[in-house]
């Protein structure tokens, strides 16, 4: 039987790390992500416009686009519906 292994090379910044610095992932076979979490959270942070885009509805609120179909079953929202697009 194998020891227990306690580092990990991540897959972008190939440095070995130990394995609190790996995000899970009960998917993969040793339940951890290919990617430590510093290249991870460098990832979102350069693409989060991108990946999360905002839009302001015409009652003025800013939210995330994913979001937009629970907020306009608020109380916030009036009835017309004029999205602009940000970014």
């Amino acid at each position: 039987m194998e020891g227990l292994k306690s580092l990990k090379k991540c897959c972008h910044c190939k440095n070995e790390q130990p394995l609190t610095c790996y995000y899970k992932n009960k998917s993969l076979k040793d339940g951890l992500h290919l990617v430590c979490k510093s290249c991870k959270n460098e990832y979102y942070s350069k693409n989060k416009e991108k990946l999360f885009p905002k839009i302001t509805c015409s009652c003025g609120k800013t939210i995330y686009k994913y979001y937009l179909v629970k907020h306009l079953k608020t109380k916030y929202h009036q009835n017309s519906i004029e999205i602009e697009v940000i970014g």
